[in-house]
């Protein structure tokens, strides 16, 4: 027996009609898609501050080789 909780009241899935089912299925899925969407969010915020990272790290290098050349 599977039971689904919606505003505190507790479902039996068994009991549910096709169209029912169909609309669970489509929740399942869509909290199934906004987990990956926050994962493909968080993977690319990440990725975005190692390349600033990275930018900043060659930024500071050219800046201290202008230095150099300046001397």
């Amino acid at each position: 027996m599977a039971t689904i909780t919606l505003d505190d009241v507790e479902h039996d899935t068994e009991n549910f009609s096709d169209e029912q089912n169909n609309m669970l299925a489509e929740i399942q899925f869509n909290s199934s898609m906004q987990r990956q969407s926050e994962y493909n969010l968080n993977s690319l915020k990440i990725v975005s501050a190692e390349v600033i990272r990275r930018l900043k790290a060659t930024l500071v290098e050219t800046a201290e080789d202008d230095n150099k050349e300046d001397a």
